[in-house]
C-alpha cells in the first residue's frame, strides 16, 4: 500500500506544514511589531509542531531505511542491513533531478504516511 501512504503522508505533511509556517509567519509579524509576549506564546507550538513533523519525518525514513534493507539485503544482520540501506538511499537522494526531486520526496512522505497510518491502525 505505498500509493495509499503517500497519499495520506503528503496531505498530512501539506496541511501539517502549512499550519507551521502560518504560526511562523503570525509570530514573525509580532516580533517585528516589538510585542515580546505574543511573539513566544506562538513560537511555542510552532516550534513543537516543527518538532513533531521532524520526528514523523525521521521514523518514516528509518521505516522506508528497514523495507529497504529487508529487501536487499535478507541475510546481513539487523545493523548491517541498516547501514547498507541507509547508504543506497542517501546516495540515490543526491542524485541531480531524480534523487532530490523525485526519490527523497517520494520516499520521505511515504514513511511519513506509513507512520500516521500505524498510528491509527486496529490492532487484531
Amino acid at each position: 500500500m505505498p500509493g495509499r501512504s503517500f497519499g495520506i503522508g503528503l496531505v498530512n505533511f501539506l496541511f501539517f506544514g502549512a499550519i507551521t509556517v502560518a504560526l511562523f509567519v503570525v509570530a514573525e509579524g509580532f516580533q517585528e511589531s516589538g510585542k515580546n509576549l505574543p511573539y513566544i506564546l506562538l513560537m511555542i507550538p510552532t516550534l513543537l509542531l516543527a518538532g513533531f513533523l521532524l520526528v514523523i519525518l525521521s521514523l518514516g525514513l528509518l521505516s522506508m531505511i528497514n523495507i529497504l534493507g529487508e529487501t536487499l539485503f535478507p541475510d546481513l544482520s539487523v545493523w548491517k542491513r541498516i547501514f547498507w540501506a541507509t547508504l543506497i538511499l542517501a546516495f540515490g537522494s543526491v542524485i541531480p533531478i531524480v534523487g532530490m526531486v523525485i526519490l527523497f520526496p517520494y520516499v520521505s512522505l511515504t514513511g511519513f504516511g506509513a507512520v500516521i497510518l500505524g498510528f491509527f491502525q486496529r490492532s487484531k
